[in-house]
């Protein structure tokens, strides 16, 4: 029991922080937060936000009739290299592409 205790961490669960601050903001308290060891649990509808954060730690819930299903790509759905260039385009180019329904994927980097 006490090996359990040892081992866990605070929770901090931050409900829409982009309409409190500012894009800068929330990109810097983020990246304090990061640093910290504590899960984090945030609910957004900001892009920017989201693409701070590595595609596998992102969980979607969509509401259906009878439940809420949460949604995410585990762990080891995708190689390294495929990690990398997905995450490129989050980061760089489409944040907001985290919201789309679907993702047409093609070969190449652009």
């Amino acid at each position: 029991m006490f090996v359990l205790l040892a081992q866990a961490r605070p929770l901090l669960i931050v409900e829409d922080p982009e309409t409190r601050l500012h894009p800068i903001m929330l990109s810097m308290a983020w990246n304090l937060l990061e640093l910290i060891p504590l899960q984090k649990i945030a609910t957004t509808n900001s892009s920017e936000l989201l693409s701070l954060t590595a595609v596998e730690n992102v969980c979607r819930l969509v509401r259906e009739p009878a439940r809420i299903a949460a949604w995410r790509i585990g762990p080891q759905a995708l190689s390294v290299e495929e990690s990398r260039r997905i995450s490129f385009h989050i980061h760089v180019n489409r944040p907001s592409s985290l919201f789309a329904r679907c993702w047409l994927l093609v070969e190449g980097e652009t």
